[in-house]
This record gives structure tokens, sequence and C-alpha cells, in this order.
């Protein structure tokens, strides 16, 4: 095809082939055929490009991405695609939709945690495409929101003690916890209650000590035999939970 759409001929993608012939023998040469064609300029449009995730749609089963149009559909226009995923630690792609016809496909029943690669087709009149790059892409969300907290007091030390919650298939990174002033309002400090140490984040152990000294002081400013209150918001690299029922 490359030859009939460059020069001398330079057709253009989807123009009819003509042709006529001429016999030649040893007498000289016959009249010319009649024009005939059947044939027109055509070939496997350019692959998709440009797959990326549509990160606003992400939950913890499902993968939403879109993509490009290649840059020529080649003499028939692109009328629908097909999509190709295999799980990233096994490497096999299969076929899971044909007939797509927008740009953008939302993969369901994932499993959270589990990392996936997409690649697209695209198909026109002569038949599909090269396989576009692939977009590899790990199914994960922000953590499920967390169970209220319960506090405890010990000596003379207030202990606030949580569940760690479902991460969503990707590591939860640390905890804010809230903690209820006298005025009624919230603050997280995390020199006061951190909640990203490693004896909370790896261990599991989801709680922090404080003095009630700490409590009764500045900007907290609780009186003694006041309830203490708080939530927790967990978080991880896709972003923060929705905050815990408050708990006391």
């Amino acid at each position: 095809m490359s030859t009939l759409i460059n020069t001398p001929f330079s057709l253009a993608w989807g123009s009819d082939i003509y042709a006529e012939v001429v016999a030649i023998n040893d007498y000289g040469r016959s009249l010319t055929s009649d024009l005939g064609n059947g044939a027109k300029i055509i070939e496997y449009a350019d692959k998709p490009v440009n797959l990326a995730e549509t990160v606003s749609a992400r939950t913890a089963t499902t993968i939403t991405f879109s993509w490009a149009a290649g840059a020529l559909e080649r003499g028939s226009a692109v009328f629908d695609y097909q999509i190709f995923r295999a799980v990233a630690s096994v490497g096999t792609y299969t076929s899971i939709a044909t007939g797509v016809t927008t740009l953008s496909y939302t993969a369901e029943g994932l499993v959270t945690g589990e990392t996936y690669s997409f690649k697209v087709q695209s198909q026109n009149g002569f038949g599909y495409s090269e396989s576009s790059d692939p977009v590899t892409i790990l199914c994960a969300t922000k953590p499920v929101t967390p169970i209220a907290p319960v506090t405890s007091v010990l000596a003379d030390k207030a202990i606030i003690t949580w569940t760690a919650p479902y991460a969503n298939g990707t590591p939860i990174k640390g905890y804010n916890v809230y903690i209820r002033k006298a005025d009624l309002t919230y603050v997280f400090d995390n020199s006061v209650c951190d909640g990203t140490t490693s004896a909370v984040v790896l261990s599991g152990v989801t709680q922090c000590t404080l003095p009630l000294s700490t409590l009764t002081a500045a900007p907290y400013s609780l009186l003694l035999g006041f309830k203490i209150s708080s939530y927790v918001v967990a978080y991880n690299d896709y972003g923060l939970s929705l905050a815990s029922p408050i708990g006391s």
C-alpha cells in the first residue's frame, strides 16, 4: 500500500484502486482493457495510544482507563475497540471485551491488591490494529472507614485504641487521630497521638498513649471528669479514608 500512497501515484487512504491492462507480444501492443477496480487503499488503523487510568473512578474491585485513537485510520473509519487484560504476575493477555465504541473502559470484578495490565486494539474495515502499548495498574483505593476508637484511662495516662480497617489493596501508611477539645471542636496533632510510627503501622498495635496532663492543658483544656472523645482517619498511597465514628 505504501507504493500507492506515495509519489508518483499519491492516492489517499480510502481511494479506489483503478487499473487497465495492455498486453504485448512480438507483434505489438493490444488495445487497452476496460478500466477495472474492486480494491481500496486500506490497511489496519494505527494502534490506540496514551492508555491511562481514570483515577477518579477507582474502586476496590474496578479499574477504569481511557485511550486516544491512533493518528491514522488508513482508509476505513475505526468503528470499535477490543480490550485485553493480563494479571501482571502471569503476563498472559486474554480478550475481555469487543465492540467497545467509546474511548474508555471499566474492568469489573477484579481482585483488590492485584496488579493488572491492559492493551487495546482498534478495528476498521480491514480488521484489528496492532495492540496498544500496555498500561499497568494496581487495583487499590483508599482504606475502608475505621470503626470508632475506644478510649481508656490508666493511672495518669489516656489510651486511645482503634482497629485497623481493610486497606483496600495497598498498605495503610498511617492514621490521623483527632481529639476533642473543651470547645467541642477536634484537633489532630501527630506529636500528641502519633499514628505514623512503625509500632502503629507495622506491628498493628493501633493505639497511642498520652499523659492526662496533655489533655488538661491548651489547646485541649479538658477538665478532670470530662469524657475523652476522638475519631480516626486511615490513609494509604491512594488517599484518606472517611472519618470513623466518634468514640470515647
